[in-house]
């Protein structure tokens, strides 16, 4: 296939973007002015529900951005300040890649809650240690248009699988749901057990073109993270859960996949 195809991007602009930026924008400035805001829910995912839940937005798992266009993020100052690009699961030439991933790869859960667990994040510039005797990396395979997950048992060998994320579909949900971003800082606070936060800082960028995500997953800039589990029910039967697998990037690396639009 013509390379040409998934190293060129098709940007949403004009008038309309600049509207959706604006509305976007004046809702963010009327949630400023309440301060701080008593999270409506408990846990991490707190700060990012309850922000959507203040511009009418619906909680979902769609692959379309979050607000007309503009996938927001939101972060807290001072945590950890890594940005979720976006999960996708890898195709493999088995019926149940995650499962085949987990079997392979995964680990018994320390709190006995599952039977299996998977929680690593992979990088494509170096390996990365699982245990004693597993290691995995990812490889960009420009030949076959995909990235690939290698792993290996340093007694065992090589794991014979083929796990991998097409450019094709990569390109297809990188253009679709994070083509305009909107990263939503916060203030955090905790009163008598329960979470406050404070909106005051809203950033807007646009995404630069395909290759350079591929050249920055081959660079180790973005890693891909699993989250697997898997549960016996009372008939023994063993549930896969896959809780995304997720392509993520630093706050302080984001001018190298997107452009700030001031």
């Amino acid at each position: 296939m013509d390379k040409n195809y998934f190293f060129s991007n098709n940007k949403i602009g004009g008038d309309k973007l600049k509207d959706n930026y604006t509305e976007l924008y004046n809702l963010f400035l009327n949630i400023k002015k309440k301060r701080w805001i008593k999270s409506l829910r408990e846990g991490p995912t707190g700060i990012g529900y309850t922000f959507e839940s203040l511009i009418n937005k619906k909680e979902d798992n769609l692959r379309e951005p979050d607000f007309k266009g503009i996938e927001i993020k939101t972060m807290k100052y001072l945590t950890n300040k890594t940005i979720h690009l976006f999960s996708m699961t890898p195709n493999g030439d088995m019926p149940n890649p995650i499962r085949t991933v987990l079997e392979a790869l995964g680990y018994p859960d320390k709190n006995n809650n599952y039977y299996k667990v998977l929680n690593v994040s992979i990088t494509a510039n170096k390996y990365t240690s699982l245990g004693l005797y597993k290691k995995l990396k990812l490889e960009i395979n420009w030949k076959k248009e995909r990235i690939e997950l290698n792993a290996y048992h340093t007694i065992k060998g090589k794991y014979y699988f083929d796990i991998s994320w097409s450019f094709k579909e990569l390109k297809k949900i990188y253009e679709t749901k994070i083509n305009q971003l909107a990263i939503v800082k916060a203030c955090y606070k905790r009163v008598k057990k329960e979470d406050y936060f404070y909106y005051n800082k809203i950033e807007f960028y646009k995404q630069k073109n395909f290759e350079t995500f591929i050249k920055l997953i081959e660079q180790g800039i973005i890693k891909i993270t699993f989250k697997i589990q898997c549960q016996i029910d009372s008939d023994n039967n063993k549930k896969t859960h896959d809780r995304g697998t997720d392509f993520s990037i630093e706050y302080e690396k984001i001018s190298l996949l997107f452009e700030q639009v001031k």
